[in-house]
């Protein structure tokens, strides 16, 4: 998987292309970065940075399981809207080739065994058309995919392993100037 380019959060028509372009560049560059960062983590660490994102994104009591012999479960978490609180299990594939349909289903019957409303597959690359179709398919043990694109996006959004820089851009007014101008000649006119 190569990461996709980034474009830039604010305005191009008020920064100059060059700039623009350096920018683009640069978030690329780091977008790069972070994705041959995840894949040079070992396992483990691979897991405690993706169970770190969880809890930064809100998911409660997230939990690495142990090594052993899991069953296709990574990461337990639970997700809670208002009064209700769901278990959401994860498993993590640190892969550069597709996931394929085998991880959806172990995913969806580790669900099944350990009452796990809710299945996240994450993976540092992309999933294959079977994957896809599997996980769209059954509503009543639902698993989501998350590719690396996404995964990404997920690391940039809520600032995990990135930062993000404010840089300060001044730009001339030229149109105030000229309003002062236009006000100078009104009185000049006015006054002869």
């Amino acid at each position: 998987m190569t990461p996709k380019q980034s474009s830039p959060t604010t305005s191009s028509a008020s920064i100059p292309n060059d700039l623009c372009r350096q920018m683009v560049r640069h978030n690329d560059q780091v977008r790069q970065t972070l994705h041959d960062r995840l894949l040079s983590l070992d396992f483990h660490a691979f897991e405690q940075f993706i169970g770190h994102l969880l809890a930064v994104m809100g998911y409660m009591e997230v939990r690495v399981t142990e090594r052993t012999s899991d069953g296709g479960l990574d990461i337990e978490a639970y997700n809670q809207t208002g009064i209700t609180k769901a278990l959401v299990i994860s498993q993590v594939k640190k892969y550069t080739s597709p996931v394929h349909r085998r991880f959806v289903d172990e995913l969806r019957g580790t669900m099944l065994r350990v009452g796990a409303q809710q299945g996240l597959l994450i993976t540092t690359s992309t999933f294959s058309e079977g994957a896809k179709q599997a996980a769209e398919s059954n509503h009543i043990a639902p698993v989501t995919l998350i590719d690396g694109e996404q995964l990404l996006e997920l690391f940039f959004a809520h600032q995990v392993g990135v930062s993000k820089e404010t840089l300060e851009l001044w730009t001339f007014d030229a149109a105030f100037f000229d309003h002062l101008n236009g006000a100078k000649n009104e009185e000049q006119k006015g006054g002869v």
